[in-house]
Parts: structure tokens; sequence; C-alpha cells
């Protein structure tokens, strides 16, 4: 976690978009971080309480207010964490960046860095189909152990995808030490529901997933752009890997 200059001890934490699956796991950690106080969570839903989901005796003592709320509140933090999609959090990280206050964001709003900011612009609206707005702004591939340095003070974190974050930490360090080919690299990847949110479909319904492995997004998948450009700036090797992504029923 980057380190803000405000105040002494725990850093003040807030989260954004907590009643989702990543905001509420996130939100758990928190309570339990030696170095952070999760001082509140912002949602569009007021009616949603963190207690209700977390069974940790303080999570009741943290305040859910509204994301209207979130610019005056700016003052009184040193990180927030965005678990919002991605168009939410390019609105949200500039406001809380020029504030002073760093950024860890959750969505794929600014894990492409190569490149001038129109070419990734470009990547972004290729492999995201939506309209990037904020495509100048660095931002630092946060996967530790091969994370880039950053600083203090408005810093941005970009938090890696999940397949991205499992493909990587396997084939990198293989990479950069030769034992396996780049040019035949085959990345079968699964997931299970929670993946895709907490917004109810069609396709996420129990008759629709049981006894499946269902495969989905096959060479349009959002995090295979992500894991050819940060397997290259952490290993030197360029790679074009075949990447296919299922659907698991659990």
């Amino acid at each position: 976690m980057p380190a803000g200059e405000k105040g002494k001890g725990a850093k003040k934490v807030a989260v954004v978009g907590a009643r989702g699956y990543a905001g509420l796991e996130l939100a758990r950690l928190l309570l339990d971080h030696p170095e952070a106080k999760l001082s509140s969570c912002f949602a569009h839903d007021q009616s949603f309480r963190l207690a209700d989901y977390l069974p940790e005796s303080r999570a009741a003592k943290v305040p859910v207010r509204p994301l209207a709320e979130l610019a005056e509140a700016l003052s009184e933090l040193d990180t927030i964490f965005l678990a919002t999609p991605a168009e939410a959090s390019l609105a949200l990280a500039p406001t809380a960046l020029a504030a002073g206050v760093n950024v860890i964001d959750l969505s794929g709003a600014f894990r492409f860095q190569a490149g001038t900011p129109s070419q990734r612009e470009g990547r972004f609206e290729l492999w995201y189909k939506a309209k990037h707005t904020a495509s100048a702004q660095a931002a630092s591939y946060g996967l530790v152990p091969f994370a880039m340095p950053v600083g203090s003070g408005g810093a941005l974190i970009a938090n890696p995808g999940c397949y991205a974050t499992a493909a990587l930490m396997a084939i990198v360090p293989l990479l950069k030490a030769g034992v396996i080919s780049p040019k035949s690299l085959v990345i079968d990847a699964k997931s299970g529901t929670t993946g895709a949110g907490r917004k109810p479909s069609e396709a996420q319904l129990f008759s629709e997933v049981d006894g499946e492995c269902f495969p989905y997004k096959i060479a349009q998948h959002q995090h295979l752009p992500e894991i050819r450009e940060w397997a290259e700036a952490f290993s030197g090797v360029e790679i074009d890997p075949f990447f296919s992504t299922h659907l698991l029923p659990v």
C-alpha cells in the first residue's frame, strides 16, 4: 500500500464500491490490516451495511456513505480503493489524485501503460469497448513481486486483472529463466461465477452453469493484451499466447 503523508500510524482508507464481491473481500482484508484503518465505504445503495455481510465486529462501525460525499471526504483519507467498473474509476481517480490521495484501482481502467497516451487509449477502447477519458494518467502496475516502484501522496496503482495475475505469476519467472518457449504458449484459464460480479444475469443462473465448463470471450478477453504487455515488461520476452477463458460452476 502506498504511504500517504497525512497523520501517523494506520493510514486512513476507504473503499468505493464495497457492495460488490471484490469490494467486500477488500473491506474484510482492510478491517484486519495492521497498517490501515477502514474509515468509510461508499456505495450507491444506501441500504447496504458491511455488518450484514462481514462477521467482524468492527464492520458495524464503518459508515457507508453516498458516493456524492466522496469528494469532500478526500481530505480525511490517505488512500482510496476503487472496486468500481472502469468507467467509474476513470471519473473518480483523477479527482482523488488531484487531492493528493493515493488510489488503488481494481478495474481495468489504468492497466495499459505501454506506449503513448493515444496508444493506451486505443487499446483500452478496443478491448473494453468504452471511451477512455484519462489515458494520459500514469499508473504503476501493482503485481508483487514484479511491481514497479511507486511514490506517495497522489500515487495511482492499477490492480492486475484476475486471469492476468494467475498467468503472469506463473510465466514471468519461467520466461526470464528461458525454460519455456514464448512461441508455443497456451494459457488455459478458468474462473468461478463471482468473476462476473453480483449483477444478475441469465448466464449466471444455476441452471445455465451447472455441470458446464463454458468457454467465453475466446481471443477477445480484455486480460489478453494486459498479459502480453506486462509479461514483456517484467521478463523482457515478447509473447503472443493462445488464451482461452472458461466459466466453471463454482
